[in-house]
């Protein structure tokens, strides 16, 4: 995160410039944005609440979550859990292929959440260290 903390601000900046004071029809598009991805409407559930208590502690720049961080996060555990009922495909060469195409999916999700959260400061963590802090909390 430390690495890639700079270039966020940047376009947190420039999408509140452009997006909210300009009103321009294109316009750099934030993950983080608190009005653009609000959680007035939506009901944040407890299980989602106790992971951002556990990650604030883990993460002390954390500063703030919006719907992006919850239902990206959401569809990350919902990816990555299999109910009892579902099978894994019996090749091994079809369940490598499984397991790839929900890595990859994961990343990406994994990766709009830790983009998704606004930041006091810089945090002492790498991007690849605050997504091992979340799937170690989600996997509690």
């Amino acid at each position: 995160m430390s690495e890639i903390y700079d270039e966020l601000e940047e376009i947190k900046s420039r999408h509140e410039i452009e997006k909210h004071n300009e009103s321009r029809k294109e316009y750099q598009v934030d993950p983080s944005c608190l009005k653009c991805y609000s959680i007035d409407e939506i009901k944040i559930e407890d299980w989602f609440k106790r992971f951002w208590k556990i990650f604030q502690k883990a993460i002390l720049e954390a500063m703030s979550y919006n719907r992006n961080t919850y239902m990206k996060l959401m569809e990350y555990i919902k990816l990555t859990r299999k109910d009892g009922e579902e099978n894994y495909p019996s090749s091994k060469k079809k369940r490598n292929k499984e397991f790839e195409r929900m890595r990859k999916e994961g990343e990406k999700l994994l990766d709009v959440v830790v983009r998704s959260i606004r930041y006091r400061n810089k945090p002492d963590y790498r991007k690849i260290g605050i997504i091992s802090v979340i799937k170690g909390i989600v996997n509690i």
